[in-house]
């Protein structure tokens, strides 16, 4: 299918005039965490497929002009394509890959397939800012999201240089927000909890059972590789956080050393935990360019 609307693009003449993304829902854990359903914030829950291919006048600065040599953001066998994806570097860093390839301005037999991967978060909630960032069109101030034209509007030894790093080319946190499932016992409770920022109906949308294993929550990837998670809503008082998890991604990609179990008393632990503490906070009612 996607062989299929490419080529239909290329027929109509329209190819430098669009901007391909390929992307999905995120999949279920399966038994990871010993969880059934999507909604968890461990990187097998957060994590999706992306891919991106856009012709380069969409990411030069200013207005784009009306056409120029392609960038094509393309899947390779030796390069994976994620948002939030989190894999070990060498150094064992925590790396979120957007995989990029750049060609000549060349029919598309001759183009190349040679991906490029940039390190750094990319989430689906920056896809309208960089739409309009292409566009040459300003983001409102009360949309969330970044831009990530940025990390694609260099040149192809740059790109290159970015992919030999071992740590994030930029530096961005990942808010994660759950309200469905388990968050129906509070709402019986005047909509108490993060169920309160959801309007009561979406939770008729679906089968009451979808998410009943996984609790309201918010989470936050941090700029230092570390995950921290807040689970709401299942104590007499739903108001309150009734638990707390905090994990090194780096040195455990798969989330299975909560911190705040393992070394309760250790100093670091507990200093991260409250910077984390104060930077959900921060973020978890702010919208757009009011978030610090």
């Amino acid at each position: 299918m996607i062989k299929e609307v490419v080529h239909r693009v290329e027929e109509i003449g329209q190819m430098e005039n669009t901007v391909f993304i390929m992307t999905s829902d995120n999949g279920y854990n399966h038994g990871a965490h010993r969880l059934i359903h999507k909604m968890a914030p461990y990187p097998e829950s957060v994590r999706v497929p992306f891919a991106v291919r856009a012709p380069s006048h969409f990411l030069q600065q200013g207005e784009p002009p009306l056409s120029s040599s392609p960038v094509s953001l393309e899947k390779s066998e030796d390069l994976s394509l994620s948002s939030l994806q989190a894999e070990e570097s060498q150094e064992g860093s925590m790396e979120t890959r957007l995989s990029a390839a750049v060609s000549e301005n060349l029919p598309s037999k001759q183009r190349s397939s040679s991906a490029v991967t940039i390190r750094s978060p990319v989430k689906l909630i920056d896809l309208l800012p960089t739409f309009l960032d292409m566009a040459g069109y300003q983001k409102p101030t009360y949309v969330d999201g970044k831009s990530w034209k940025p990390l694609l509007s260099q040149q192809q030894s740059a790109l290159e240089e970015e992919a030999r790093q071992t740590g994030p080319s930029v530096s961005r946190e990942v808010f994660v927000q759950y309200g469905g499932g388990a968050a129906r016992e509070a709402l019986g409770g005047g909509h108490e909890g993060i169920a309160s920022e959801i309007p009561a109906f979406l939770f008729s949308l679906g089968p009451w059972w979808l998410s009943l294993d996984v609790p309201p929550h918010r989470a936050l990837y941090s700029e230092d590789g570390l995950l921290y998670v807040e689970w709401m809503g299942e104590t007499s008082n739903a108001r309150a956080p009734h638990g707390h998890e905090l994990y090194n991604v780096t040195a455990d990609p798969h989330t299975l050393d909560n911190l705040l179990h393992s070394r309760p008393k250790d100093a670091d632990v507990k200093n991260a935990k409250q910077r984390l503490d104060a930077r959900l906070q921060e973020l978890k009612s702010c919208k757009g360019d009011e978030c610090p």
